[in-house]
């Protein structure tokens, strides 16, 4: 849907700017040529959002479509070298992608891993099942702009196993080796029938002290079978230079439930769009998110859940903590289709604004086209609760420390739902450390 002013962006400047880069792609001749050569096409068509586009209204992606990007160049040794990022360990498998491609040798894989693993430079297209189908290009130019110059890839096959599944963890390292450098992460999940998967994907810049501006321009694929479960927790912590554009589609099949958790960290303009098709009876989802804004960063995230049938629940909570001159938006979109009968739908947002200067614009949305359902939404902008501040400073603390206090348990309830142990602590800390970096810029009361 777009705005009734025309949109005369000429779409051709848009593509001769990466005519080369998509040339040598397809010179290569691997197996998803196919598949990228019709994703340029759409990009072609479509070209780079603006403004003009009702998706955009609320961010201007400028930032992002008007700079010549420089398609970024593996540097996996310098990376390996440099050792600047931590990276945890859950015991289970780590996939590492250094500027979009995999780097074995900062990988490691479990001999008893119940998730195959195919990097998508090797991968057959037969064995892709809707490969660039759930997150079709012709939808969205920057979905187009990955499906055709993305060089590798994850795919995993989550399979089916008596054992507790353990954390597997996707890196996607952006190296900014080249100022002005681009990278498409690209990610496709499926899980089996009956499976049980927990999948942790980690955008993180290998130099995140450095001023270089780098865009990350990420797609994911999520099949989730009948009665399988998978836990995604999506954690963007890039540099403060960065941009970053997401975009993860998933379809949902009988009795299968899915666990969303989307963590914005970092970076100075980050835009996630999240879109869930509940397309079997019985399916659930839950949608959860926090975005952390500070200085004047711009954090923007849109979501869908389509319940296209029956019997199906969506329970979706995002938070957002601003200040400085940041913004944050928040757009939900839940869709409810004429023959989805008894569905049931939770869409709440709620924000915290610390500062004078801090933005928020909250738009939730429920199109419902059934009459037997059960369904809610709510949006909240406030600041932090001066009672609750009060009773904490009559009780002796700092008020400093009373607030950071407040925002760690409004934090937390997000935090809470990541149902691993070790993930859970290692997100605590991480927006432990963003929540530090929001403290100094607190309006002073």
């Amino acid at each position: 849907m777009t705005d009734a002013t025309p949109d005369t962006t000429d779409t051709r400047d848009d593509a001769q700017r990466y005519r080369d880069a998509f040339a040598s792609n397809a010179a290569a001749g691997d197996a998803l040529g196919s598949v990228r050569n019709r994703a340029f096409e759409a990009f072609e068509a479509t070209g780079f959002p603006t403004r003009k586009h009702e998706e955009w209204r609320y961010t201007n992606p400028a930032p992002v479509t008007e700079v010549d990007w420089k398609i970024a160049s593996p540097a996996s040794a310098e990376f390996e070298a440099a050792g600047d990022i931590a990276l945890p360990d859950f015991g289970g498998d780590r996939l590492v992608f250094v500027d979009g491609e995999f780097a074995s040798e900062l990988s490691r894989r479990n001999a008893d891993s119940p998730v195959d693993f195919t990097s998508l430079a090797d991968a057959e297209l037969s064995a892709l099942p809707r490969y660039a189908e759930i997150a079709e290009a012709k939808e969205s130019g920057l979905t187009a702009f990955n499906t055709a110059l993305a060089n590798d890839g994850a795919a995993l096959r989550i399979r089916a196993t008596d054992e507790a599944p353990v954390p597997l963890h996707v890196v996607f390292v952006s190296t900014a080796a080249t100022p002005e450098s681009v990278s498409f992460p690209r990610l496709w999940i499926h899980a089996e029938a009956q499976s049980r998967g927990r999948v942790i994907v980690d955008h993180v810049s290998a130099r995140a002290s450095d001023e270089r501006r780098h865009f990350t321009c990420a797609v994911g694929e999520v099949f989730v079978g009948a009665s399988a479960s998978l836990d995604l927790t999506i954690v963007q912590r890039e540099s403060q230079a960065s941009l970053h554009v997401a975009r993860h589609c998933v379809e949902q099949e009988r009795d299968s439930t899915l666990r969303i958790q989307t963590l914005s960290l970092g970076g100075a303009l980050v835009r996630n769009d999240l879109e869930v098709v509940l397309a079997a009876s019985g399916s659930q989802c839950h949608l959860d998110g926090l975005f952390l804004g500070r200085d004047t960063q711009t954090v923007d995230n849109h979501t869908l859940v389509d319940h296209a049938v029956p019997h199906c629940d969506s329970h979706e909570r995002y938070k957002g903590i601003v200040s400085g001159q940041s913004r944050g938006v928040f757009r939900g979109r839940v869709l409810v289709r004429p023959d989805a009968q008894q569905t049931n739908a939770v869409q709440q947002n709620q924000n915290l604004v610390l500062t004078p200067g801090a933005e928020i614009d909250t738009k939730p949305q429920l199109e419902i086209y059934a009459d037997d359902v059960a369904c809610s939404h709510g949006s909240s902008i406030g600041r932090l609760d001066e009672e609750a501040l009060f009773f904490l400073r009559s009780r002796g603390l700092d008020p400093a420390f009373a607030r950071r206090l407040l925002m760690s348990g409004f934090a937390n309830e997000i935090t809470r739902t990541v149902s691993d142990e070790a993930v859970r602590s290692w997100v605590e800390a991480l927006i432990a450390d963003g929540l530090d970096a929001l403290t100094g810029q607190q309006e002073t009361r």
